[in-house]
């Protein structure tokens, strides 16, 4: 990511995680068109994009996971409230607003969305058992999650 908020990709791309629009993968950095009239404050790379704009703190995701397959970077509409951080793990990604909850998507199979089961999740689910606590900061393993709070 630029000083001035634009994304730029580069590697495998047979998920689409590079964002062009393409499954071809780049020997060297290229602009993410899509979202380059958007200023980014933050990015995160797994088996899958994302990235936080810099002014409406919405979450864009691209690639392949259980939220199915976007060649181009999307908004995620299901998180209340602005988001600070996106971290991502291998197939599943969490995402911490300002006023400290977490939402978690993706693969959960060893329980690594925090929601009490293992059942995968297409889209974002507010962690309620963390109602009562303000998350600060967290983190994403390749199968697990750590926060701070």
């Amino acid at each position: 990511m630029s000083l001035s908020g634009l994304v730029y990709s580069c590697g495998e791309n047979g998920a689409g995680q590079l964002g062009n629009g393409t499954r071809v993968q780049a020997a060297s950095l290229k602009l993410v068109d899509e979202i380059s009239h958007i200023p980014m404050r933050s990015i995160s790379a797994g088996s899958f994009s994302a990235a936080i704009s810099d002014e409406t703190r919405s979450l864009f995701l691209w690639g392949t996971g259980a939220f199915g397959e976007f060649l181009t970077p999307h908004r995620v509409k299901k998180i209340k409230g602005e988001t600070l951080q996106v971290s991502l793990g291998d197939g599943f990604g969490m995402a911490l607003t300002q006023q400290g909850h977490i939402y978690s998507w993706g693969e959960n199979h060893a329980g690594q969305l925090g929601t009490g089961d293992n059942v995968t999740k297409a889209t974002p689910q507010l962690m309620s058992h963390l109602d009562s606590k303000r998350v600060t900061s967290m983190a994403c393993g390749r199968n697990f999650v750590v926060a701070l709070g």
